[in-house]
This record gives structure tokens, C-alpha cells and sequence, in this order.
């Protein structure tokens, strides 16, 4: 049984979209025999051969974390779904510069990560079948400067079937009412991959989304050139007052895992003082 067994490696997120820069993560999926323990032969032993190879650095084995398998899915349904492979991979790969440089590209902040990006960029590729890259990052401002959240983007109908799994319906579920700016994943189960949006978040998206309009108007009527569209945002000269947390850990792998920490809090922490400002801040 030993010697027959196999195991299968798939890629997903930007990776498997072909999306990928210099130091992403490579995000895989690792698939194996049915009688492998998951405790013990991958979390252990497994961990254990990983930890004693030269080539591999911090190894940190997570057990208890939220495996967001259905993102393998929902990156082959979007290659499915758009037009023009090439044309998509070019605009997401310039509009994901873009955010980095402006401040907005972060999900575990409030604001949007890759597959939130990749849906968005992917139902402009829909409207426009026929557009080159160029005219489809005009179209993404121009459409989402427009857009009147919290309506849904969506690549597909929602879909529900026999297997009985929830699926993202206002309708239905009082909580899905609250989202700020659903973005719906398109293979089943369809859910909002943008639930980490809040109110101050998307307000200052939308506001990014208008700086990019107006940038690719002026391009189209040679007042400005690409260049201006990707100047980093001066977080400092916008901003006289804001917080700063500092953290401090006794050596860098208790620092990496303490940052990793107070970074999955921030967003509470942005929840909690819109809440109590009352929305001002």
C-alpha cells in the first residue's frame, strides 16, 4: 500500500490564474491517500521531514486554520467564465499594481486581495468581450466609480442545488443584508468574498476608484500619461492624524507570528472605532 501510494499537488489563487509576481505566495493544495491521518502523518510527520531540510525556512504548521478551499474552484471558474484569457491576465495584473500602490489592496485590513480583485476585474471583461487592456482599466474606474454598492458583482447567476450548502442571499439571511460591497464568488457555494469591506473601507475605495477615472479620462484625452495613474498614494501629506501600532516580540520568529496576529485583529480594531464614532472617522 505504502509503495502505491501518490500525492497530488494543484496550485490556486493568483498562481493558478498566472497572475503571480515576484515574491507572491504560491498557494497549493496538497491531495493524498484517503488513510493518511491529517493530525498526525501531515502535521507531524510530514512537519518533522519539512523541518529537517536545509532548503526549507520558516515552517509554520497551522491545524487550526480556515481552509478557504473553495478558492481552487473559484479560480478555474473564472478562467472559464471571461473572454479573453490574455486581456484578463494583463488588466489584473496592472489593476493589483495599482492597489498596491494605493493603499488598497489588503483583505485582512477591510480592504480587497486577489480574489477579490480577479472578480472585479473579471465581470469588466465581460461587459467588454472585445476591449484591449488598456481600455478595460479605463472601464474598471469608469464602472466602479458608478457603481451603487451594496448591489452585488456578480460573473453568474447564484445556483443552489441538492447538496443543500448555504450560498449568499440577502433575501434570506438577515447577514448577508450588512455587506458593504459584495463581490460573489462564482462557483458553488456562491459567497461574498468581500466581507471584510467595511464602511470606511469602501469609502475609501470608492475615492481610489475615482482618483483612477479621472487619471484615464485625462489619458484618453492626452493630458496625463500611465505613469500618473500608478503615483503611490502619500498616506503622510493626506493624513495629519492616524494611529500607529507598534509590536514587539523577543526574536523574529515570535515577531513574524505576533504580527501575523495583531494583523488579523486590525480589522476589529477599524470596526470597533467606526462604531464608535459613529461612522465619522
Amino acid at each position: 500500500m505504502v509503495e502505491e501510494a501518490n500525492t497530488v499537488i494543484f496550485t490556486f489563487g493568483s498562481y493558478h490564474l498566472g497572475v503571480h509576481g515576484p515574491g507572491a505566495d504560491v498557494d497549493t493544495l496538497c491531495v493524498g491517500p484517503s488513510y493518511v491521518n491529517r493530525e498526525e502523518d501531515f502535521f507531524i510527520i510530514l512537519h518533522n521531514i519539512l523541518a529537517g531540510m536545509e532548503e526549507v525556512s520558516e515552517l509554520q504548521p497551522v491545524p487550526d486554520a480556515h481552509v478557504p478551499v473553495f478558492k481552487f474552484k473559484v479560480a478555474d471558474q473564472i478562467l472559464r467564465l471571461v473572454p479573453n484569457i490574455e486581456n484578463f491576465r494583463t488588466t489584473l495584473r496592472c489593476l493589483k499594481f495599482w492597489a498596491k500602490k494605493r493603499g488598497v489592496y489588503s483583505n485582512v485590513t477591510g480592504f480587497l486581495g486577489g480574489v477579490n480583485w480577479a472578480l472585479l476585474v473579471a465581470r469588466i471583461c465581460q461587459l467588454y468581450p472585445n476591449a484591449v487592456p488598456s481600455m478595460l482599466v479605463s472601464r474598471f474606474f469608469r464602472v466602479y466609480t458608478q457603481w451603487r454598492w451594496p448591489n452585488p458583482v456578480m460573473l453568474c447567476a447564484i445556483e443552489e442545488d441538492e447538496h443543500g450548502f448555504p450560498v449568499w442571499d440577502p433575501r434570506k439571511k438577515p447577514q448577508d443584508r450588512h455587506h458593504h460591497m459584495p463581490i460573489i464568488t462564482s462557483a458553488y457555494p456562491c459567497m461574498n468574498s468581500s466581507y471584510n469591506v467595511s464602511t470606511s473601507t469602501l469609502r475609501v475605495m470608492i475615492e481610489q476608484f475615482e482618483f483612477g477615472n479621472k487619471i484615464c479620462e485625462d489619458i484618453e484625452l492626452n493630458k496625463a500619461s500611465w505613469g500618473a495613474l500608478f503615483e503611490p498614494y502619500l498616506f503622510f501629506e493626506t493624513y495629519k492624524n492616524y494611529l500607529q501600532v507598534d509590536i514587539v516580540a523577543a526574536d523574529a520568529e515570535d515577531l513574524r507570528l505576533w504580527k501575523g496576529w495583531v494583523e488579523s485583529r486590525l480589522r476589529q480594531l477599524t470596526l470597533k472605532i467606526e462604531r464608535d464614532t459613529y461612522g465619522m472617522l
